[in-house]
Protein backbone atom coordinates (compact mmCIF):
# COMPACT_ATOMS: atom_id res chain seq x y z
CA UNK A 1 0.00 0.00 0.00
CA UNK A 2 1.69 3.15 -1.54
CA UNK A 3 -0.63 5.97 -2.43
CA UNK A 4 -4.04 5.81 -1.65
CA UNK A 5 -6.79 9.12 -2.82
CA UNK A 6 -8.66 10.83 0.03
CA UNK A 7 -11.77 9.10 0.88
CA UNK A 8 -13.69 6.02 -0.03
CA UNK A 9 -15.03 7.62 -3.03
CA UNK A 10 -11.94 8.20 -5.12
CA UNK A 11 -9.55 11.56 -4.78
CA UNK A 12 -10.79 15.07 -3.98
CA UNK A 13 -9.87 17.69 -6.39
CA UNK A 14 -8.16 21.24 -5.68
CA UNK A 15 -7.52 23.70 -7.15
CA UNK A 16 -3.74 25.04 -7.72
CA UNK A 17 -2.68 28.44 -6.93
CA UNK A 18 0.01 29.10 -9.50
CA UNK A 19 -1.39 26.93 -12.15
CA UNK A 20 -5.26 27.59 -11.94
CA UNK A 21 -5.46 23.88 -12.71
CA UNK A 22 -7.52 21.42 -10.91
CA UNK A 23 -4.93 19.31 -8.45
CA UNK A 24 -5.72 15.82 -6.98
CA UNK A 25 -5.09 15.25 -3.35
CA UNK A 26 -3.40 11.96 -2.36
CA UNK A 27 -2.49 10.37 1.10
CA UNK A 28 1.23 9.11 1.70
CA UNK A 29 1.02 6.35 4.44
CA UNK A 30 3.38 7.51 7.17
CA UNK A 31 6.07 5.32 7.74
CA UNK A 32 6.64 2.16 9.42
CA UNK A 33 8.01 2.48 12.77
CA UNK A 34 11.43 0.54 13.35
CA UNK A 35 10.97 -2.80 16.05
CA UNK A 36 12.32 -2.14 18.91
CA UNK A 37 16.36 -3.33 19.25
CA UNK A 38 16.28 -3.44 23.28
CA UNK A 39 16.11 -6.16 25.49
CA UNK A 40 15.08 -6.68 29.26
CA UNK A 41 16.54 -9.03 31.40
CA UNK A 42 15.21 -10.02 34.90
CA UNK A 43 16.40 -13.06 37.27
CA UNK A 44 19.56 -11.47 38.54
CA UNK A 45 20.56 -12.02 42.28
CA UNK A 46 19.67 -8.91 44.85
CA UNK A 47 23.72 -8.32 45.78
CA UNK A 48 24.62 -8.05 41.96
CA UNK A 49 26.49 -4.54 41.00
CA UNK A 50 24.84 -2.16 38.29
CA UNK A 51 28.39 -1.96 36.81
CA UNK A 52 28.78 -5.95 36.06
CA UNK A 53 25.09 -5.29 34.84
CA UNK A 54 25.76 -2.74 32.30
CA UNK A 55 28.96 -4.85 30.69
CA UNK A 56 26.89 -8.19 30.80
CA UNK A 57 26.01 -7.93 27.23
CA UNK A 58 28.95 -6.21 25.96
CA UNK A 59 30.41 -9.17 23.60
CA UNK A 60 27.39 -10.10 22.09
CA UNK A 61 27.25 -9.38 18.33
CA UNK A 62 25.10 -6.02 17.57
CA UNK A 63 25.47 -4.91 21.64
CA UNK A 64 24.87 -1.12 21.39
CA UNK A 65 24.34 0.24 25.41
CA UNK A 66 23.03 -0.75 28.26
CA UNK A 67 20.72 0.61 31.35
CA UNK A 68 20.49 -0.63 35.14
CA UNK A 69 17.38 1.76 36.54
CA UNK A 70 17.88 2.08 40.33
CA UNK A 71 16.33 -0.09 42.89
CA UNK A 72 15.79 -0.69 46.85
CA UNK A 73 17.74 -2.62 48.35
CA UNK A 74 15.16 -5.32 48.60
CA UNK A 75 14.33 -5.31 44.55
CA UNK A 76 16.65 -7.34 42.15
CA UNK A 77 18.41 -5.44 39.52
CA UNK A 78 16.68 -5.36 35.92
CA UNK A 79 18.51 -4.57 32.71
CA UNK A 80 17.86 -2.55 29.70
CA UNK A 81 20.30 -3.72 26.30
CA UNK A 82 19.75 -1.99 23.25
CA UNK A 83 21.22 -3.84 20.10
CA UNK A 84 22.01 -2.54 16.38
CA UNK A 85 18.98 -4.54 14.99
CA UNK A 86 15.79 -5.82 16.64
CA UNK A 87 17.05 -9.31 15.11
CA UNK A 88 19.96 -8.80 17.29
CA UNK A 89 17.70 -7.95 20.42
CA UNK A 90 16.09 -11.13 19.52
CA UNK A 91 19.36 -13.35 19.27
CA UNK A 92 20.47 -11.82 22.53
CA UNK A 93 17.00 -12.54 23.96
CA UNK A 94 17.04 -16.47 23.11
CA UNK A 95 20.91 -16.76 24.11
CA UNK A 96 20.04 -15.11 27.70
CA UNK A 97 16.71 -16.70 28.10
CA UNK A 98 17.29 -20.00 30.45
CA UNK A 99 20.79 -19.42 31.65
CA UNK A 100 21.46 -18.94 35.67
CA UNK A 101 23.96 -15.53 35.48
CA UNK A 102 26.00 -17.31 38.47
CA UNK A 103 26.41 -21.02 38.74
CA UNK A 104 27.04 -21.20 42.23
CA UNK A 105 23.24 -19.76 41.69
CA UNK A 106 21.93 -22.22 39.27
CA UNK A 107 18.46 -21.61 40.65
CA UNK A 108 18.52 -18.26 39.59
CA UNK A 109 17.47 -18.26 35.47
CA UNK A 110 17.71 -15.29 33.46
CA UNK A 111 14.44 -14.57 31.78
CA UNK A 112 14.87 -11.71 28.54
CA UNK A 113 12.20 -10.48 26.15
CA UNK A 114 12.24 -7.35 23.74
CA UNK A 115 11.17 -4.18 25.17
CA UNK A 116 8.22 -2.03 23.95
CA UNK A 117 10.43 0.58 22.83
CA UNK A 118 14.90 1.43 23.16
CA UNK A 119 16.29 2.20 25.56
CA UNK A 120 18.34 5.97 26.55
CA UNK A 121 20.21 5.53 29.05
CA UNK A 122 20.31 9.19 29.91
CA UNK A 123 16.68 9.33 29.87
CA UNK A 124 16.11 6.57 32.15
CA UNK A 125 14.50 2.97 32.44
CA UNK A 126 11.80 1.96 29.15
CA UNK A 127 8.76 0.49 29.61
CA UNK A 128 8.48 -3.42 29.28
CA UNK A 129 6.29 -4.64 26.77
CA UNK A 130 3.16 -3.10 26.65
CA UNK A 131 1.23 -2.76 23.49
CA UNK A 132 1.63 0.98 22.54
CA UNK A 133 3.23 3.01 20.01
CA UNK A 134 6.57 4.44 20.24
CA UNK A 135 7.15 7.71 20.61
CA UNK A 136 6.90 9.89 17.42
CA UNK A 137 8.82 13.43 16.95
CA UNK A 138 7.39 16.40 14.54
CA UNK A 139 8.91 18.90 12.72
CA UNK A 140 7.28 22.73 13.36
CA UNK A 141 5.97 25.13 10.94
CA UNK A 142 9.08 26.33 8.88
CA UNK A 143 9.07 30.17 9.29
CA UNK A 144 9.52 31.52 5.72
CA UNK A 145 10.18 30.42 2.34
CA UNK A 146 12.54 31.51 -0.66
CA UNK A 147 15.65 30.72 1.79
CA UNK A 148 17.16 27.52 2.97
CA UNK A 149 15.31 27.50 6.51
CA UNK A 150 16.33 24.14 9.10
CA UNK A 151 14.41 22.65 11.77
CA UNK A 152 16.00 20.30 14.66
CA UNK A 153 13.62 17.58 15.80
CA UNK A 154 13.94 16.16 19.18
CA UNK A 155 14.56 12.49 18.91
CA UNK A 156 16.57 11.47 22.20
CA UNK A 157 14.88 7.62 22.69
CA UNK A 158 16.18 6.55 18.98
CA UNK A 159 19.54 7.72 18.97
CA UNK A 160 22.27 5.74 19.64
CA UNK A 161 23.81 5.85 22.96
CA UNK A 162 21.23 8.12 24.33
CA UNK A 163 21.99 11.56 22.47
CA UNK A 164 19.89 14.14 21.87
CA UNK A 165 19.16 16.38 18.58
CA UNK A 166 22.21 18.87 19.65
CA UNK A 167 24.82 16.01 20.39
CA UNK A 168 27.08 14.26 18.12
CA UNK A 169 26.28 10.66 16.46
CA UNK A 170 28.39 7.88 16.83
CA UNK A 171 30.44 8.77 14.02
CA UNK A 172 29.82 11.42 12.66
CA UNK A 173 32.93 11.34 10.40
CA UNK A 174 32.95 8.50 8.93
CA UNK A 175 29.28 7.68 8.46
CA UNK A 176 26.84 9.43 6.07
CA UNK A 177 23.66 10.00 7.89
CA UNK A 178 21.72 12.22 5.81
CA UNK A 179 19.03 11.22 3.25
CA UNK A 180 17.62 13.84 0.16
CA UNK A 181 15.03 14.29 -1.68
CA UNK A 182 15.61 16.57 -4.86
CA UNK A 183 13.27 18.46 -7.54
CA UNK A 184 10.15 17.54 -5.61
CA UNK A 185 7.57 19.73 -7.44
CA UNK A 186 8.91 17.94 -10.74
CA UNK A 187 7.76 14.31 -8.61
CA UNK A 188 4.85 15.66 -7.69
CA UNK A 189 5.27 16.25 -4.20
CA UNK A 190 5.81 19.27 -1.35
CA UNK A 191 8.08 20.85 0.36
CA UNK A 192 5.65 20.69 3.69
CA UNK A 193 4.43 17.33 3.30
CA UNK A 194 7.99 15.27 3.12
CA UNK A 195 8.93 17.51 6.19
CA UNK A 196 6.30 15.98 8.45
CA UNK A 197 7.05 12.54 6.82
CA UNK A 198 10.55 12.33 7.55
CA UNK A 199 9.92 13.68 10.92
CA UNK A 200 7.93 11.10 11.79
CA UNK A 201 10.72 8.52 10.92
CA UNK A 202 12.60 6.67 13.55
CA UNK A 203 15.43 8.62 14.39
CA UNK A 204 15.36 11.79 12.30
CA UNK A 205 17.34 14.37 14.64
CA UNK A 206 17.12 17.83 12.25
CA UNK A 207 15.64 18.50 8.61
CA UNK A 208 16.63 21.41 6.59
CA UNK A 209 15.06 22.83 3.31
CA UNK A 210 16.56 24.27 0.74
CA UNK A 211 14.12 25.75 -1.60
CA UNK A 212 17.01 26.75 -4.71
CA UNK A 213 17.31 22.90 -4.69
CA UNK A 214 13.86 22.37 -4.27
CA UNK A 215 14.86 19.75 -1.72
CA UNK A 216 15.24 18.60 1.75
CA UNK A 217 17.89 16.64 3.50
CA UNK A 218 17.39 15.02 6.51
CA UNK A 219 19.87 13.68 9.20
CA UNK A 220 19.04 10.85 11.10
CA UNK A 221 20.82 9.73 14.58
CA UNK A 222 22.11 5.81 13.35
CA UNK A 223 23.12 4.42 10.00
CA UNK A 224 20.13 1.92 10.21
CA UNK A 225 17.80 4.76 10.79
CA UNK A 226 18.92 6.35 7.72
CA UNK A 227 18.84 3.09 5.82
CA UNK A 228 15.57 2.59 7.42
CA UNK A 229 14.36 5.89 6.39
CA UNK A 230 15.54 5.05 2.60
CA UNK A 231 13.79 1.93 2.07
CA UNK A 232 10.43 3.81 3.19
CA UNK A 233 11.17 6.32 1.05
CA UNK A 234 11.90 3.80 -1.59
CA UNK A 235 8.56 1.73 -0.97
CA UNK A 236 6.42 4.89 -1.83
CA UNK A 237 8.52 6.15 -4.77
CA UNK A 238 9.48 9.50 -2.81
CA UNK A 239 12.97 9.35 -4.66
CA UNK A 240 15.16 9.41 -1.81
CA UNK A 241 18.96 9.44 -1.97
CA UNK A 242 22.36 9.72 -0.28
CA UNK A 243 23.48 13.32 0.45
CA UNK A 244 26.73 14.01 -0.70
CA UNK A 245 27.28 15.23 3.42
CA UNK A 246 26.04 15.14 6.67
CA UNK A 247 23.57 18.41 8.18
CA UNK A 248 26.09 19.90 10.14
CA UNK A 249 26.04 17.99 13.85
CA UNK A 250 23.14 20.05 15.66
CA UNK A 251 21.31 19.97 12.43
CA UNK A 252 21.23 24.14 11.68
CA UNK A 253 23.70 26.33 9.69
CA UNK A 254 26.10 28.21 12.12
CA UNK A 255 25.16 30.77 13.89
CA UNK A 256 21.55 29.30 13.38
CA UNK A 257 18.99 28.47 16.27
CA UNK A 258 17.46 25.42 16.20
CA UNK A 259 13.67 24.91 16.38
CA UNK A 260 12.95 22.23 18.91
CA UNK A 261 10.02 20.70 19.01
CA UNK A 262 7.28 18.96 20.84
CA UNK A 263 7.49 14.78 20.88
CA UNK A 264 4.09 13.40 19.86
CA UNK A 265 2.82 10.67 21.48
CA UNK A 266 0.76 8.87 17.90
CA UNK A 267 2.04 8.05 14.99
CA UNK A 268 1.67 10.33 12.39
CA UNK A 269 -1.39 11.36 10.59
CA UNK A 270 -1.70 10.74 6.73
CA UNK A 271 0.90 13.52 4.72
CA UNK A 272 -1.06 15.00 1.87
CA UNK A 273 0.43 15.14 -1.64
CA UNK A 274 -0.58 17.07 -4.66
CA UNK A 275 0.07 16.19 -8.45
CA UNK A 276 -1.53 17.53 -11.58
CA UNK A 277 -4.22 15.33 -13.37
CA UNK A 278 -3.48 13.59 -16.17
CA UNK A 279 0.68 15.30 -16.21
CA UNK A 280 4.06 13.81 -15.46
CA UNK A 281 4.38 15.40 -12.15
CA UNK A 282 1.39 13.31 -10.54
CA UNK A 283 2.23 11.20 -7.58
CA UNK A 284 3.94 8.14 -8.32
CA UNK A 285 1.84 5.20 -8.77
CA UNK A 286 2.02 2.33 -6.78
CA UNK A 287 5.31 0.68 -7.46
CA UNK A 288 3.60 -2.24 -8.66
CA UNK A 289 2.01 -0.88 -11.54
CA UNK A 290 2.59 1.21 -14.67
CA UNK A 291 0.91 2.64 -17.53
CA UNK A 292 2.32 -0.47 -19.39
CA UNK A 293 1.59 -2.93 -16.88
CA UNK A 294 4.03 -3.32 -13.93
CA UNK A 295 7.04 -1.18 -13.37
CA UNK A 296 10.43 -2.17 -13.63
CA UNK A 297 12.23 0.40 -14.47
CA UNK A 298 14.73 2.48 -12.48
CA UNK A 299 16.89 5.08 -13.30
CA UNK A 300 20.38 7.08 -12.41
CA UNK A 301 20.62 10.36 -13.11
CA UNK A 302 22.77 12.77 -13.23
CA UNK A 303 25.62 11.02 -13.82
CA UNK A 304 28.41 12.91 -14.37
CA UNK A 305 27.57 14.95 -11.16
CA UNK A 306 27.68 11.79 -8.81
CA UNK A 307 31.28 10.81 -10.58
CA UNK A 308 29.61 8.21 -12.20
CA UNK A 309 31.03 6.60 -15.75
CA UNK A 310 28.32 5.79 -18.24
CA UNK A 311 30.26 2.68 -19.12
CA UNK A 312 30.46 0.99 -15.66
CA UNK A 313 26.93 1.79 -14.91
CA UNK A 314 25.71 -0.02 -18.32
CA UNK A 315 28.22 -2.85 -17.44
CA UNK A 316 26.74 -3.21 -13.80
CA UNK A 317 23.74 -3.32 -14.83
CA UNK A 318 23.80 -5.61 -17.81
CA UNK A 319 25.01 -8.08 -15.11
CA UNK A 320 21.84 -8.04 -12.75
CA UNK A 321 19.11 -10.82 -12.01
CA UNK A 322 16.33 -9.82 -14.84
CA UNK A 323 18.09 -7.46 -16.92
CA UNK A 324 16.08 -6.58 -19.84
CA UNK A 325 17.54 -3.65 -21.40
CA UNK A 326 18.65 -0.08 -21.12
CA UNK A 327 18.63 3.44 -22.32
CA UNK A 328 20.86 6.42 -21.84
CA UNK A 329 19.40 9.92 -22.06
CA UNK A 330 22.00 12.43 -22.66
CA UNK A 331 19.52 15.37 -21.92
CA UNK A 332 19.22 14.43 -18.16
CA UNK A 333 22.81 12.73 -18.10
CA UNK A 334 21.04 9.55 -17.07
CA UNK A 335 20.48 5.44 -17.55
CA UNK A 336 17.20 3.93 -17.24
CA UNK A 337 16.83 0.12 -16.87
CA UNK A 338 14.04 -2.39 -17.38
CA UNK A 339 14.11 -5.44 -15.77
CA UNK A 340 11.65 -8.54 -16.53
CA UNK A 341 9.99 -8.44 -13.10
CA UNK A 342 9.17 -5.96 -10.61
CA UNK A 343 10.87 -7.92 -7.60
CA UNK A 344 14.59 -7.91 -9.85
CA UNK A 345 14.08 -4.22 -10.77
CA UNK A 346 14.17 -3.63 -6.77
CA UNK A 347 16.70 -5.95 -6.21
CA UNK A 348 19.06 -4.01 -8.60
CA UNK A 349 18.02 -0.57 -6.64
CA UNK A 350 19.00 -1.56 -3.23
CA UNK A 351 22.26 -2.93 -4.86
CA UNK A 352 22.72 0.06 -6.74
CA UNK A 353 22.00 2.03 -3.54
CA UNK A 354 24.70 0.27 -1.32
CA UNK A 355 26.74 1.53 -4.20
CA UNK A 356 26.20 5.23 -3.82
CA UNK A 357 24.40 4.65 -6.74
CA UNK A 358 21.71 7.08 -5.99
CA UNK A 359 19.28 5.04 -8.28
CA UNK A 360 15.40 5.33 -8.18
CA UNK A 361 11.90 4.38 -9.71
CA UNK A 362 11.26 5.46 -13.37
CA UNK A 363 8.01 6.94 -13.98
CA UNK A 364 7.40 5.41 -16.53
CA UNK A 365 8.66 1.40 -18.06
CA UNK A 366 11.56 2.04 -20.49
CA UNK A 367 10.50 1.10 -23.93
CA UNK A 368 12.06 -1.51 -24.96
CA UNK A 369 11.95 -2.07 -28.37
CA UNK A 370 13.85 -4.57 -30.85
CA UNK A 371 16.64 -2.36 -31.55
CA UNK A 372 17.91 -1.12 -27.74
CA UNK A 373 16.64 -4.66 -26.49
CA UNK A 374 19.75 -6.85 -25.01
CA UNK A 375 19.06 -10.46 -25.90
CA UNK A 376 22.25 -12.21 -26.55
CA UNK A 377 24.06 -13.69 -23.78
CA UNK A 378 27.65 -15.47 -23.92
CA UNK A 379 29.64 -18.11 -21.80
CA UNK A 380 33.24 -17.47 -22.23
CA UNK A 381 36.45 -19.92 -21.81
CA UNK A 382 34.31 -23.01 -22.00
CA UNK A 383 37.63 -25.23 -21.25
CA UNK A 384 38.30 -23.58 -18.43
CA UNK A 385 34.95 -24.30 -16.61
CA UNK A 386 34.79 -27.74 -17.39
CA UNK A 387 32.56 -27.53 -20.55
CA UNK A 388 32.89 -28.03 -24.62
CA UNK A 389 31.32 -26.30 -27.32
CA UNK A 390 29.27 -29.00 -28.32
CA UNK A 391 27.84 -29.20 -25.05
CA UNK A 392 27.03 -25.60 -24.63
CA UNK A 393 25.64 -25.77 -27.98
CA UNK A 394 22.84 -28.48 -27.44
CA UNK A 395 22.07 -27.20 -24.21
CA UNK A 396 21.07 -23.68 -25.42
CA UNK A 397 19.27 -24.84 -28.50
CA UNK A 398 17.14 -26.42 -26.16
CA UNK A 399 16.09 -23.39 -24.51
CA UNK A 400 12.65 -21.62 -25.11
CA UNK A 401 13.11 -18.33 -27.52
CA UNK A 402 16.40 -19.27 -28.57
CA UNK A 403 17.36 -18.20 -32.22
CA UNK A 404 21.10 -18.65 -33.02
CA UNK A 405 24.27 -19.28 -31.47
CA UNK A 406 27.86 -18.57 -32.79
CA UNK A 407 30.97 -19.90 -31.86
CA UNK A 408 33.87 -17.71 -31.52
CA UNK A 409 37.26 -20.05 -30.74
CA UNK A 410 39.80 -17.41 -29.99
CA UNK A 411 37.59 -17.03 -26.78
CA UNK A 412 36.75 -20.13 -26.44
CA UNK A 413 33.15 -18.98 -26.10
CA UNK A 414 29.96 -18.87 -27.59
CA UNK A 415 27.37 -16.42 -27.70
CA UNK A 416 23.40 -17.00 -27.92
CA UNK A 417 20.97 -15.13 -29.29
CA UNK A 418 17.00 -15.38 -28.11
CA UNK A 419 13.67 -13.64 -29.46
CA UNK A 420 13.47 -11.63 -26.57
CA UNK A 421 15.50 -10.10 -23.23
CA UNK A 422 13.30 -11.79 -20.99
CA UNK A 423 13.89 -15.32 -22.55
CA UNK A 424 17.17 -14.39 -22.40
CA UNK A 425 17.08 -13.23 -19.17
CA UNK A 426 15.58 -17.08 -17.56
CA UNK A 427 17.72 -18.44 -20.59
CA UNK A 428 21.33 -17.12 -18.48
CA UNK A 429 19.15 -17.70 -14.99
CA UNK A 430 18.99 -21.34 -15.87
CA UNK A 431 22.65 -21.51 -17.51
CA UNK A 432 24.16 -20.25 -13.92
CA UNK A 433 22.19 -22.79 -12.35
CA UNK A 434 24.31 -24.96 -13.92
CA UNK A 435 27.21 -23.37 -13.28
CA UNK A 436 27.76 -21.83 -16.62
CA UNK A 437 28.96 -18.76 -15.43
CA UNK A 438 26.65 -17.11 -18.09
CA UNK A 439 26.45 -13.36 -18.45
CA UNK A 440 25.27 -10.71 -20.97
CA UNK A 441 26.98 -9.79 -24.17
CA UNK A 442 28.40 -6.55 -24.87
CA UNK A 443 25.80 -6.19 -28.10
CA UNK A 444 23.20 -8.40 -29.95
CA UNK A 445 24.39 -11.08 -32.26
CA UNK A 446 23.67 -10.19 -35.57
CA UNK A 447 22.11 -13.02 -37.49
CA UNK A 448 22.16 -11.50 -40.59
CA UNK A 449 24.55 -13.29 -43.36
Amino acid sequence: AIWAPRGRGGAASVRGASTGRCLEEWILRPPKMMPASTIYVVGFPLEVFPRDLKNFCRFLPGFVEADVPPTNSQEPPVLFARFLTSADAAAAAQRISGQPFDLDQPQMILSAELASRDVDARAGPVAVPQQQPRPQTMVTTIPGRGVTTTIAVGATMQQPGGYGAQKRSLNPAEELLTLTVLGVREKGLSLDSLQEWFAACPGCVALQVNERLDGIFAKFASRIEAEYAMAEAGSQNLGAEWARRNLDENGVPPGAAPVAAAPQHMAAAPVMMYGNLGDPGQPPPKRAYAVDGELTTITVLSMREKGLQQGDLEAWFRKRPGYMGLQVNTRLDGLFVRFVTAADAEQALIEANNLQYRAEWARRNLDVGKESELNTITVLGARDKGLTIEQLQQWFQQRPGYAAIKVNERIDGVFVKFNSGAEAAQAMADANEMQFRAEWARRNLDQTP
